[in-house]
């Protein structure tokens, strides 16, 4: 998921990945990855994060979906 968000506002940017700062600096890449795994096969829980990230707001929902938002 955080690969995903890097590419994305890289591409957005016009910018290689390498390019943009690493995503550690706004949030713990890891911690986001696991956040709405499951352990034991069930349904994750529900919810979103939010945090920003080299001028964009990011969304990330427990459904894997992520909307991304350039910040005025």
């Amino acid at each position: 998921m955080s690969d995903r968000i890097v590419r994305t506002i890289a591409e957005y940017e016009d910018e290689s990945p390498d390019d943009l700062p690493p995503l550690s600096d706004s949030i713990n890449p890891n911690a986001l990855d696991r956040a709405f795994e499951s352990v034991d096969g069930t349904v994750g829980k529900a919810g979103c994060i939010t945090f920003s990230y080299y001028g964009y707001t990011v969304l990330v929902q427990s459904t894997g979906q992520i909307l991304i938002k350039k910040n005025s």
